[in-house]
C-alpha cells in the first residue's frame, strides 16, 4: 500500500512538471 502511494507522488509531481513546462513554453509563444 505505502508503495503505491510512493509511485502515485512520483506521479503526481511528474505531472506537474511537465505542465509547469508547457506553460512556460506557450507563454514565450505569446511573447
Amino acid at each position: 500500500m505505502q508503495e503505491r502511494q510512493k509511485y502515485t507522488t512520483l506521479c503526481f509531481s511528474y505531472l506537474l512538471l511537465v505542465l509547469n513546462m508547457v506553460l512556460a513554453w506557450l507563454h514565450m509563444l505569446c511573447l
